[in-house]
């Protein structure tokens, strides 16, 4: 299966060396006001979701990150 994203995989590094799991970020996006869930987090991760810009931006905002850090 072709990736529908090419973010998830630096989105799942910065998230696994802040030591969050997957709900502990879907947690943070919940209170920037996106309700998504881990396994929202996990299909993004995994490169089976596609992402809109405001989501990169948001989920950059919810690891500290800007979003260009999350492209490869």
């Amino acid at each position: 299966m072709k990736k529908k994203n090419i973010v998830g995989e630096n989105i799942q590094r910065v998230r696994r060396s802040m030591n969050l799991d997957q709900d502990e970020l879907a947690a943070r996006l919940s209170r920037l006001g996106w309700n998504c869930s881990e396994n929202t987090i996990s299909k993004i991760e995994a490169g089976y979701r596609r992402i809109i810009d405001e989501e990169i931006a948001l989920i950059a905002r919810a690891l500290g990150v800007q979003p260009g850090d999350l492209f490869p």
